[in-house]
């Protein structure tokens, strides 16, 4: 259970402490590039073998289309440059279209914060959508009389880390905090929604950028998706996220998704 209570006062500039352990920048920095440093060597290995795994097979058809998955999560929305900056990155993912989904439409792209309820069948988690969509107001509420108390602690700093291959089923851009303020901003955001659905491992702040198709690679094809991958991760690429963009979406595949509510959204209802 989260050790987070909605009676407790909101500081996004407290000391971090990620799933019961007090975090610095740098030892989050290090566990990041550690976990995606190890996906990225892996691909160069001449024992890798390609397994497709059964998370994949829920998202992704044999032909590539992406199917039916239902949930809701929260994430920060990005600006019309910023998405200009990722469709750009996409892109560059063209050596190895033939490996990888459908593409993802690009006005669907956004940094996650806080994954929550997921399955391949709606009926299974309809009645939990609408306890999460009650908490997550809740939640998005207290952010939003601490920003109007706090307005300056609203942007939130990240650069790019790498573009890596995540459990064999999508190519992540992963992004870190640029500081220790940013940190601090981010992880406590984000443990706030494990009052809503507590998740057991770490935030990796990504973007996704493509799923890969359900079958197993040719050793060919995973030598292009190295290739392809070290030449994005020549370039580092940052992000300002504005906390009034943080949304709360539920998705009925993973190129469909339907933003419910944002915290700007709810200052406008708040306001009126």
């Amino acid at each position: 259970m989260s050790v987070f209570s909605y009676t407790e006062p909101i500081n996004l500039n407290k000391a971090v402490v990620m799933k019961g352990e007090p975090l610095s920048h740098s030892e989050y920095i290090e566990t990041l590039q550690g976990e995606q440093n190890g996906a990225l060597q892996y691909l160069d290995s001449p024992d890798i073998v390609w397994n497709v795994p059964d998370s994949l097979k829920c998202k992704v058809k044999n032909n590539g289309e992406l199917t039916s998955f239902y949930g809701d999560t929260t994430v920060f929305k990005l600006s019309e440059d910023d998405i200009d900056l990722i469709s750009g990155v996409m892109e560059s993912l063209a050596p190895i279209q033939e490996t990888l989904a459908e593409p993802l439409d690009r006005e669907q792209l956004h940094l996650t914060l806080h994954d929550l309820s997921n399955s391949p069948v709606e009926s299974q988690i309809s009645d939990q959508l609408m306890v999460n969509e009650t908490k997550v107001k809740e939640v998005l509420k207290r952010v939003r009389s601490y920003l109007n108390e706090h307005p300056d602690q609203r942007k939130i700093k990240m650069l790019s880390t790498n573009a890596y291959p995540c459990l064999n089923t999508s190519i992540l851009l992963g992004f870190a905090p640029k500081s220790e303020q940013d940190l601090k901003r981010l992880i406590n955001l984000y443990n706030l929604f494990d009052d809503v659905v507590y998740l057991n491992y770490w935030l990796r702040p990504h973007i996704t950028l493509s799923y890969f198709e359900p079958r197993v690679l040719k050793r060919s094809e995973i030598i292009k998706l190295s290739d392809t991958l070290k030449d994005i991760n020549g370039n580092v690429f940052e992000l300002e996220l504005d906390m009034l963009e943080l949304a709360y979406q539920h998705f009925s595949s993973m190129n469909s998704y339907k933003t419910i509510i944002t915290l700007k959204d709810l200052s406008r209802l708040l306001s009126k």
